[in-house]
């Protein structure tokens, strides 16, 4: 009976030990996730555009940001580096700093609010102060 009574509260321990290193495996199995980033290192800036090494996986008009936090769009994709468009400051961008992929297409709603006009990245509407009709360019 004894023996019994022993082996029954073993069998309990034992199965309260395998439930809780169980859980704890799963959950560690859980918290590690694995990321595959898109990064590129920039090779060369100049006039708006930057020339970017890797960024293979990268598609025509995907966003693309730099350390420093300036975005472009990635535009001109060629065998051996990538094209970006600058959509802020490029003189902040230096040659081997590090650029990663959004993963977003560039886009802006479609509304007649933007309609003919000039925006930024952060739809904000530009001042523009000449205005230029096409009748006037003769």
């Amino acid at each position: 009976m004894i023996n019994q009574v022993r082996q029954r509260i073993f069998q309990q321990a034992l199965q309260g030990t395998l439930g809780t290193l169980n859980s704890c495996l799963n959950s560690e199995l859980y918290l590690r996730t694995i990321s595959i980033v898109n990064i590129g290192t920039v090779l060369q800036v100049s006039d708006g555009i930057a020339r970017i090494y890797g960024l293979d996986e990268v598609i025509a008009g995907e966003l693309v940001k730099f350390e420093k936090g300036t975005k472009g769009i990635a535009l001109n994709l060629e065998s051996n580096n990538v094209g970006v468009v600058l959509m802020g400051d490029g003189l902040i961008i230096q040659e081997r700093s590090s650029v990663k992929a959004i993963e977003r297409i560039a886009h802006i709603p479609v509304i007649e609010a933007y309609l003919g006009r000039v925006i930024n990245e952060g739809l904000n509407q530009l001042v523009v102060e000449e205005k230029f009709h096409l009748s006037n360019l003769d």
